[in-house]
Formats: structure tokens, C-alpha cells, sequence
């Protein structure tokens, strides 16, 4: 499906491209780029909302948002991936004056008509400004984020940006800004008129203003005078901590070190603390149940003895603050010797799940290594291959072709050496996900919101593992765990439908009636077309009973829990502890 608008020549496609050529090329003055291109995804659930009418509704609000609504645009949709697309592509330059017009701002207004959008039509909401992207980082870093699934240096700043704030809030000189930077692995430079942050370890520079407002040039300037640069003691510094690839997704089990801080707080540790004359019979307390108390920054922090799991020590309680410790018992002390401190009474077990999760990344990170090695020495091997042949006393117009193919073929060796090999953590993620992880589908699915692994696949499905008469195996090929667990149930019900797993581990059925049905694990969303089948799908899926009731649909699942379908989405609550599941069921 293909429109233009704005155009003199609205009825011919193939016309209208070359008017808007012909338009950039009466603007000589603007260097800038003169089309400004709209990609708009929809989810494939909503593809029976999506009339031609709808989308060219769409396409103009977005004009009218953009500022563009006068502008010659290009229009087309298209379905290439599990979305739908639509594609827009807008002259920035205008048909009448031929200025060049700059949607300064843009992201906001877009991502503000998105959610306006969702619910005007329908459609399915989507994670977004307004959906839940409280970190506020840069469009930059966010799709950075999207494609590759690790956490940028712009993310990780961010994190750092309360620590760094209460030492800046105490400092007295630009050294001890400095060294507030430097605790965490940064350092803070005069770029232009204002100030940069630097990742010390990388190349890595951000706005300091970026990470909060109250670290720009000018309020820095006016608390501690004009910018002075770090001295050798502050750049020496040994970090904290310090910015490096890590992944995105959290899953539900990485909360629990501070759920167990809580739970020995509560049963003794705070007891033991309040009854403490020094810091070092504070220290032993938090020894016992194996912790440790730091000092960072300007607080304190409480660390796993036996693991790198910290939280903030006045969140687990307010007693154990910096200054209400130090009213009591003076100005902080370290352990005088950890070696000596009493054996753990209880220790913390990181969940398996989390134990999963690293040892996935770190096989990513080692294939990624591997993968680095590899094109490293097919890179080296033709750069000497053309230096030999730089130096050889042949024509000029033969040495040029030469050269040219030597990139050629130099491009096609490292596309057959890495074609196979993933080239980021959510690619590897995807392929371990194919082969049958379950542990890696659980991360994949973890991307947006906390996801715990799903329990017990096998015996959600015994009825199509004894069909298939695979209940012992466990060692199969992605596509045919994927049958199993999703599309046999699909077949079970009707035949003839096709199932695919996008990059975010959702599954995808396509119905023969032209349904959707769309499993992330937690939520199950679907098509209009869909329902009836998507009800039978849940009802095997999740062994639920449906209960309709004044012309409302409720889902009662074996836990006792229920959950009421909104719209075209159930979402499945979290399950209930099993001595509770027992309370209730009596």
C-alpha cells in the first residue's frame, strides 16, 4: 500500500518522488539532511484495526505533530518482519519558499502521539515516553539499548547520578567534584561551554548536564568558583565501581538480596546494632548474617559477604543511616580486620535463576571475544595483503582494481566467518532461545518488565509430549520445543496456523482466518478475529477455567487467582506462594 500527500501530483506515485526531488534541489543553501524519514511500528495483533483509512489518519496527525503537515511526503506500509510497518518519508523542504523546516524536539511530540494514538484506536499499548521509560535517557542511547540489549554509558551515569549528587552537595573545591566523578569510574572535563562527563576506561562522553541539571556548568561555576581540572590524586583515584558492558534485563530474582537485608533486620540485626558501643561490634552484627557495612560516597552501603550484591544501607532501615550511626557512636571506622570477623550464622543463595543469567552472559562474552579475535585477524591478513600490494610496481589502474577486490573479498570472508555467530547479546540471546533454552527465552522475555523463568513447561503440556512421545527429552532443536510448548496447543485447537518467535521471545500465531495470537510468557494479547481461539489457547496453556459474567470475561486460575481479560490482553498474575495457595483453598 503506497499514497502521497501534500504533492501536486497525488495520484501518481512514481511523479510525486520526483517533485519532491526536484523541490530539494531549488534549496542550495542547507547542508543538513532534506528528508526526514518516520518509521511507525505496529504490534501484529492490531493488523484488523489497520484499515487504509486508519493509516492515512495516522500519517497526518504525525505531519501535524511533526510541524509537516504542508510538506510533500511519500507513504507507504508493508509487513517484512512480524510488524507492520509504515514508512514515511517527509521533504523538509518547503514546496513554496524551499526553506528547510527542523522539527526540533521531535522525539517528545512523537512518542507524546503515540499513547494518544493507542488509545484512540485501539491499539496495543507499547513500552514508551509515558509507558514506563522513567531512566529519560537520550534517543541515541535508547536505541542503542533496543538493538543490543546491554546498558549504555549514558544509562550507567545515570545510576550513579544519586551517589554522585550527595558528595557533589558536600563538596567544597572542584577536587572533591572531582573525586565524586572519579569514585565511579568518571571523569569531568570543559567541553565547549559547558561540562563533559568521560568514561575513564573508554571512549565513552556524555553531557554532564545530561545526568542531572544540577551538574551543568553554571550551577557547578557558582558553588565552587570557575573550573578548575582534576589533579593527578583525583584521575589516580581507585573506583568504586567502573562502567563496562552488562545487559539490560533484570530478572525478578536480582531484587532479593534487599528482601534479605529486610528479613535478618527484622529477625535480629537491628537489635544487635542498636545494642552496639563501637564500630567494630557493628561490624561483627552485620557479619553474622553475611553482610558487611561500607562507606560510599556520602552514605553507607550494606554488601553480600559471599557475593557483589549491595543496596543502599537507610533503605534496609533508617537506623543504620550514616548520621544516625555516627551520632551514636562517632565518626565512621572501617573493620579493623575483615580476615577476623565472625563466620556467617546465615548466608544469602543467589537465586538459580540469576546464577543463569550470568553464566549466559558469560558465554556471550567469551563468543563475543572469540568473535572479535577472528575479525581482527582476517582484518590484518588483507591490510597487509594490500600493503604488499601498494608497494608492487604495477599499473595504477590495475593496482586500483586489485585494491577494490580486495575489499570485496575481504567483506565476503567476515561475512561467511560471522554470519553464524551473533552480534549482540540479544541476538545470542534469540539463538540460545531457538536451540531450546528455556533460562535464555526467560532473560529475552525479561527485556522490558521483571519476567520469571517459566515453571514447569513440560508438565503444562504432558498431553502433547506423550502425543509426541518426547516427555524424557530434553536436549531438541528450538523449532521443535516451540511446537511443543506453543504451536501444538494452536494445532491442537486448529489446524493449518503458523507460529514464529520475534527477537523479544514472543510467540506469534498466525490463524488461518487471519488471527493473531500473540504469548510473551506472561501476557497473552490477540486479534479480534482471534478470540474464540485464543480462549481455548489460555484454557491449555495456563489449565484456567473462563468465567463469563454480565458480559465480562474473568479467568480463575488453579492458584485461586483471578485476572479480568481487558480489551484483547490477559496478563497472568503473579503466582501465589504455595502456603498461601493452601490457606486459600481451604
Amino acid at each position: 500500500m503506497t499514497w502521497t500527500a501534500g504533492c501536486w501530483e497525488e495520484d501518481d506515485y512514481q511523479s510525486a518522488i520526483k517533485e519532491v526531488v526536484a523541490t530539494q534541489e531549488l534549496n542550495t543553501r542547507s547542508q543538513k539532511e532534506k528528508t526526514y524519514h518516520l518509521i511507525v511500528s505496529f504490534r501484529p495483533e492490531d493488523r484488523e484495526k489497520l484499515t487504509e483509512e486508519a493509516f492515512k489518519e495516522i500519517e497526518q496527525r504525525f505531519a501535524e505533530t511533526l510541524g509537516l503537515s504542508d510538506h510533500q511526503r511519500v507513504c507507504g506500509v508493508h509487513v517484512n518482519t512480524q510488524n507492520i510497518h509504515m514508512h514515511v518519508a517527509y521533504n523538509l523542504i518547503d514546496k513554496e519558499r524551499f526553506t528547510r523546516k527542523e522539527p526540533w524536539r521531535d522525539f517528545v511530540a512523537r512518542d507524546k502521539l503515540c499513547r494518544e494514538l493507542e488509545q484512540e484506536f485501539g491499539l496495543t499499548p507499547d513500552k514508551g515516553r509515558g509507558q514506563g521509560t522513567e531512566k529519560g535517557i537520550s534517543q541515541i542511547a535508547a536505541t542503542t539499548e533496543a538493538h543490543s540489549g546491554e546498558k549504555t554509558f549514558e544509562s550507567y551515569a545515570r545510576e550513579k547520578a544519586a551517589s554522585i549528587l550527595e558528595d557533589v552537595a558536600e563538596a567544597r573545591t572542584w577536587q572533591d567534584i572531582h573525586q565524586a566523578f572519579a569514585r565511579h569510574g568518571m571523569e569531568l572535563e570543559k567541553r565547549g561551554a559547558g561540562l563533559a562527563v568521560r568514561d575513564k576506561a573508554g571512549k565513552q562522553r556524555i553531557k554532564a548536564s545530561s545526568i542531572s541539571r544540577d551538574l551543568s556548568s553554571k550551577k557547578l561555576e557558582a558553588k565552587v568558583g570557575k573550573f578548575e581540572p582534576a589533579r593527578e590524586a583525583a584521575v589516580t583515584q581507585e573506583a568504586e565501581s567502573q562502567y563496562g558492558p552488562e545487559p539490560i534485563q533484570k530478572l525478578e530474582g536480582e531484587n532479593r538480596f534487599e528482601e534479605y537485608a529486610r528479613e535478618r533486620t527484622a529477625k535480629s540485626l537491628r537489635r544487635e546494632v542498636m545494642a552496639a558501643k563501637t564500630w567494630e561490634e557493628v561490624h561483627q552484627a552485620f557479619a553474622r548474617h553475611s553482610m558487611e557495612l561500607k562507606k560510599r560516597g556520602a552514605g553507607l552501603t550494606i554488601k553480600n559477604r559471599h557475593g557483589g550484591q549491595h543496596t543502599k544501607a537507610s533503605n534496609i532501615d533508617r537506623a543504620f543511616s550514616l548520621k544516625k550511626l555516627e551520632d551514636r557512636l562517632g565518626k565512621f571506622e572501617p573493620a579493623k580486620d575483615p580476615a577476623l570477623l565472625p563466620e556467617s550464622e546465615s548466608r544469602y543463595e543467589t537465586p538459580p535463576e540469576v546464577l543463569a543469567k550470568k553464566s549466559l552472559w558469560a558465554e556471550w562474552t567469551a563468543a563475543r571475544a572469540e568473535r572479535k579475535e577472528l575479525t581482527t585477524e582476517i582484518k590484518e591478513k588483507w591490510k597487509a595483503y594490500r600493503e604488499d600490494m601498494q608497494k608492487r610496481p604495477i599499473g595504477k589502474k590495475t593496482k586500483t582494481y586489485v585494491l577494490q577486490l580486495a575489499r570485496q573479498k575481504e567483506a565476503q570472508e567476515l561475512l561467511k566467518a560471522t554470519q553464524d555467530r551473533p552480534k549482540t547479546w540479544l541476538e545470542f540471546l534469540q539463538s540460545k532461545a531457538r536451540a531450546g533454552d528455556e533460562k535464555a527465552l526467560a532473560v529475552l522475555r525479561s527485556r522490558s518488565e521483571e519476567v520469571q523463568p517459566e515453571q514447569s513447561q513440560d508438565k503444562k503440556f504432558e498431553f502433547i509430549e506423550k502425543k509426541l512421545a518426547i516427555s524424557e527429552t530434553r536436549d531438541i532443536h528450538y523449532k521443535t520445543k516451540q511446537k511443543l510448548l506453543g504451536r501444538a496447543i494452536i494445532e491442537s485447537i486448529e489446524e493449518g496456523s503458523e507460529t514464529d518467535l520475534d527477537r523479544y521471545g514472543t510467540l506469534v500465531h498466525k490463524l488461518k482466518n487471519g488471527g493473531i495470537i500473540c504469548d510473551n510468557g506472561k501476557t497473552v494479547t490477540f486479534s479480534d478475529k482471534a478470540k474464540a481461539t485464543a480462549m481455548e489457547y489460555m484454557k491449555k496453556k495456563w489449565n484456567v477455567k473462563i468465567i463469563a459474567r454480565q458480559g465480562k470475561i474473568e479467568i480463575a486460575f488453579p492458584d485461586g487467582q483471578r485476572a479480568r481479560l481487558e480489551g484483547n490482553t490477559l496478563t497472568r498474575p503473579k503466582p501465589v506462594p504455595r502456603h498461601l495457595a493452601q490457606e486459600m483453598g481451604r
